[in-house]
């Protein structure tokens, strides 16, 4: 089974803080978690995509990571 893009990233922070990928995805779970009752709404607008359930480390890892090379890169928002 090939692995994600974002699960290679959570190895490489994993090897990077000399700990394992389960204690990077247990702290990002965390923050998720305390972001998700976040009162900005900004956040609550970002939040609102999943419902009610968290979304997995890797599924914010590439929500952000598209919207920041959106940010970067705002030509590839056109459509022709």
């Amino acid at each position: 089974m090939k692995r994600s893009k974002y699960a290679k990233f959570l190895e490489q922070v994993a090897l990077k803080h000399n700990t394992t990928v389960n204690e990077v995805r247990r702290e990002i779970d965390i923050a998720i978690a305390d972001a998700m009752t976040s009162t900005d709404p900004k956040a609550m607008e970002f939040w609102k995509q999943f419902g009610s359930r968290q979304p997995s480390a890797e599924e914010v890892i590439e929500i952000m990571s598209k919207e920041a090379q959106n940010r970067l890169n705002p030509l590839t928002n056109l459509k022709l």
